[in-house]
């Protein structure tokens, strides 16, 4: 376990190490601090680049860090400096401070389970990806067809696999550490560049103001916890308190924040993609602050740091699209900014172009029907809100912020919901037109965040009150991100002590507010952890699949022999969403005819292919139809309890048609025909 989690660390130092020179001749104070962020980007597209040529295996992804590490060592060989020890010990500091935290969650809570999320998808995606073979991806789930995802963060968790040889049910629990340490460092670096100490703090490991309800709530008169829950849009009041309740405060909608993400530990798009908005962030910062000399290196870097958002979850790429040519236009002026930006977003596009030609959505934008009640909004933001306040308050005269603050009151009174939020975005727009920096952009891009959702939404395959789900809850981690920053610049200000300074060191309002919201932020990663931890009882355990062993020892011996096979296509009862089927297809290399199917008809909006495979799997299991198994280039056929519940009729039959490779009384695996 220790030698696993070291080695996952070890690796993340190399990654830094491999882009440091290139950042160090950029900005000094924090290019080792965003080092590891760059690295696993530059690896990451290294290897995906090389995977549509000869598949993603060990071999591949060694022969990536190969290439990404030539400039360091000729930088090296030429004399270029080392990090400062004060800079390192900070960054190592930080990415130990979260590794280690995130990675004792996983040791008591490491089950690749199948409810409360997706993690069998996300295992068998990750699996598929680094199996070997040629890019673009095949579909665990869907064997012959090519993944309908945004796939990109599986390929950076599979690079790290591959190159530590940890296995992949222990790699599994070790991504989410590993992500949220490089997210951790890239906040940290971009701290030193803009003086918000707190940053990694408050984007990372802060909670909702809902949380603190729900906490509170339980111990507190029903008269007093009920209108609590009820100003925090919680709804009821709890029993007790789950950490999975503060993530669903938003009527048909999903509300989590990074901390919640990293704890709840399904390594999604949104979980891979937050490193890599922080490391982006701290590239513009870089950027934005630099010499013209500096464009011939961060120019393409920017490009391919927003490229590869398309891929990895693409509701990243339009708004940060829209921040990076923000951000040239700051620097550059109007006209040299847009024909920067420009040439920025296109090579964006070119440099994933094998991506975007293989990949065709129809997802439109469409009005909004729902609205965000306001209680329900600052139940999720509100913490962040009055963080950002305190910033707006220190960028604005004391007349303005008070009648921006006044204007807020009625128009939000007269039923205008989170709308009526409305006098704090146009009072952003001033203050990024005064001070033309980060903080102010982040704080007014997120202002139209909170508000766009209101009016606009993206659509997919869930309507009715769940239009907005995946809308609110993907931009929703971008605000929280985005506002972060300016909320950090804010508090760091109030809760900065002079250095030197004698005497009585008393706290003034501003400070005791902002201890206040510190203290309300932290209050879901003390609970939440103890709830999702089971406070810590019972052996620490890294493996992901071992549960399977106690709980269904008979599958567990059959999915192990699996294993050990050469991969291929499975045939198993079709996957019904959040329930124990498609385990060979899940949690063993091979791919399967079918997995959870009402999962393949939301990515792919065409139900038709589904039901076909739905239909031909029915057909196999009640007849034994061998040209089924040859339809789909099937090697393996699986004979559980999932198939034998499902299709009672299963007979003997199947030994006539074909060859017995496994039984051990609960399973029976067959080798299909050819």
């Amino acid at each position: 376990m220790i030698a696993e989690a070291l080695s996952w660390w070890f690796l993340s130092v190399v990654l830094a190490a491999t882009a440091y020179p290139l950042l160090a001749s950029l900005r000094s104070d924090c290019a080792y601090a965003l080092s590891r962020g760059v690295g696993l980007l530059l690896l990451t597209y290294v290897t995906w680049l090389l995977g549509h040529v000869r598949g993603l295996d060990q071999s591949t992804a060694a022969l990536g860090l190969v290439v990404i590490a030539i400039p360091p060592v000729a930088a090296l060989l030429r004399g270029s400096g080392l990090p400062g020890r004060r800079e390192v010990l900070g960054t190592e500091a930080v990415f130990a401070a979260f590794f280690l935290f995130f990675l004792v969650t996983r040791l008591y809570s490491p089950e690749i389970l199948y409810t409360g999320g997706e993690k069998f998808m996300d295992y068998g995606f990750m699996r598929s990806v680094g199996s070997g073979a040629v890019f673009p991806p095949g579909d665990p789930w869907m064997a012959g067809s090519e993944m309908f995802y945004y796939y990109m963060g599986y390929v950076a968790a599979a690079d790290i696999k591959l190159l530590t040889g940890v296995p992949w049910d222990e790699s599994f629990n070790l991504l989410v550490p590993f992500f949220a340490g490089v997210a951790a460092t890239s906040a940290y670096g971009l701290s030193r560049v803009l003086g918000a100490r707190l940053l990694p703090l408050v984007a990372l490991a802060s909670g909702n103001a809902a949380s603190v309800v729900l906490v509170a709530a339980p111990h507190l008169p029903p008269s007093l916890a009920s209108g609590l829950a009820k100003a925090a849009g919680t709804g009821n009041v709890p029993a007790e308190f789950s950490y999975f309740s503060a993530s669903r405060v938003i009527p048909g909608t999903i509300n989590e924040f990074p901390f919640f993400t990293f704890l709840h530990a399904d390594p999604h798009a949104h979980m891979y993609s937050i490193p890599f908005q922080m490391t982006h962030l701290g590239l513009l910062a870089v950027y934005l602050g630099g010499r013209d000399a500096d464009d011939r290196f961060l120019l393409p870097l920017l490009a391919l740091s927003l490229g590869v958002f398309y891929p990895l979850n693409t509701w990243e790429f339009p708004t940060y699209a829209l921040l990076t040519a923000a951000v040239l236009v700051m620097r550059s002026g109007l006209v040299p900014g847009l024909a920067r930006s420009a040439a920025t977003a296109a090579a964006s596009v070119v440099l994933f172009l094998p991506y975007h030609l293989a990949m065709e959505t129809s997802r439109s934008v469409a009005l909004a029907a729902h609205r965000t009640p306001l209680a329900a909004f600052l139940g999720v933001n509100g913490i962040l809100l009055a963080m950002v306040l305190l910033y707006l308050r220190d960028r604005m005269e004391g007349r303005e912020f008070l009648v921006t603050l006044v204007a807020v009151v009625p128009s939000a009174a007269v039923g205008f919901g989170l709308l009526g939020l409305a006098p704090l975005l146009l009072a952003s727009v001033l203050v990024l037109h005064r001070d033309g920096d980060l903080p102010s952009l982040l704080l007014a891009t997120g202002f139209f965040v909170a508000l766009g959702v209101e009016v606009f939404r993206v659509e997919g395959v869930y309507g009715g009150e769940l239009e907005r789900m995946n809308t609110v809850f993907k931009l929703y981690l971008q605000l929280w991100l985005l506002w972060s920053v300016p909320a950090s610049v804010a508090l760091s200000r109030r809760l900065r002590v002079p250095r030197g300074s004698p005497g009585n060191h008393s706290v003034s309002p501003g400070g005791a507010v902002a201890v206040v919201l510190v203290a309300a932020m932290l209050v879901f990663p003390v609970w939440g952890t103890l709830d999702r931890t089971g406070g810590f009882e019972g052996e620490p355990e890294l493996s992901g699949t071992d549960y399977v062993g106690e709980w269904r020892p008979g599958e567990y011996e059959a999915l192990a022999f699996m294993d050990g096979l050469e991969r291929g296509v499975v045939m198993e009862a079709w996957g019904r969403s959040y329930r124990w089927n498609s385990v060979a297809a899940s949690l063993t290399k091979h791919s399967g005819v079918l997995g959870w199917a009402n999962h393949e008809t939301g990515w792919r909006e065409d139900d038709s292919a589904v039901q076909e495979r739905v239909d031909d799997v029915e057909q196999f299991y009640a007849t034994g139809d061998v040209e089924v198994l040859e339809r789909y280039g099937v090697d393996y056929v699986y004979v559980g309890p999932v198939e034998r519940e499902r299709y009672p009729w299963i007979s003997g039959d199947l030994e006539g048609k074909l060859g017995k490779l496994f039984d051990n009384g609960v399973v029976r695996v067959y080798r299909a025909p050819g």
